[in-house]
Formats: structure tokens, sequence, C-alpha cells
């Protein structure tokens, strides 16, 4: 099973293209498993509510919606297909 990251990026309330800036810390947490748009991971300490993240080699764009502690879901707004 392929284990994509999760990267974590702040949000920036400019243009998508500003988005991430330089200076930005990044997090990665790994995929554990994919329901629809909805997606679990692990290795999520740090993370926040409500967090904007990129999820997968395609940087897909997703929120984090639930966090447990080292643990999250995430709420995913493009196609998930394809993500394991």
């Amino acid at each position: 099973m392929l284990h994509y990251k999760i990267v974590r990026k702040k949000l920036v309330l400019e243009l998508w293209k500003c988005w991430p800036k330089k200076g930005m810390e990044n997090m990665e947490g790994n995929i554990i498993g994919v329901n629809g748009p909805v997606i679990k991971a692990e290795h999520m300490k740090g993370f926040k509510m409500r967090e904007m993240v990129m999820v997968g080699a395609r940087k897909l764009i997703g929120e984090i919606i639930i966090l447990e502690e080292d643990f999250a879901t995430i709420q995913v707004y493009e196609e998930t297909s394809g993500l394991k």
C-alpha cells in the first residue's frame, strides 16, 4: 500500500497562486484510509482544526474536520480517486 503525505500549509488570505509562501513550516502525516472525499490520517500532531492541508502527490486541497490525538479526519475538496 502506498502512503501519501499530508502537508501542512497555513492558509493565506490572498490569491491561491501565492499559497504557500516562503518560510512557512511544513509538517507531514500519512494517509491510512480513504472513503470518498474523506481521508483518515496518522502522525498529525501539531496540526490544528479547520487547517487547510494539501493531500497526496497531486496536492489536493482539504481541511481538517476532526483531530483526535495523533489522528485526523480530512475533508478533501477535489476528486480523491487514486489515493490509497
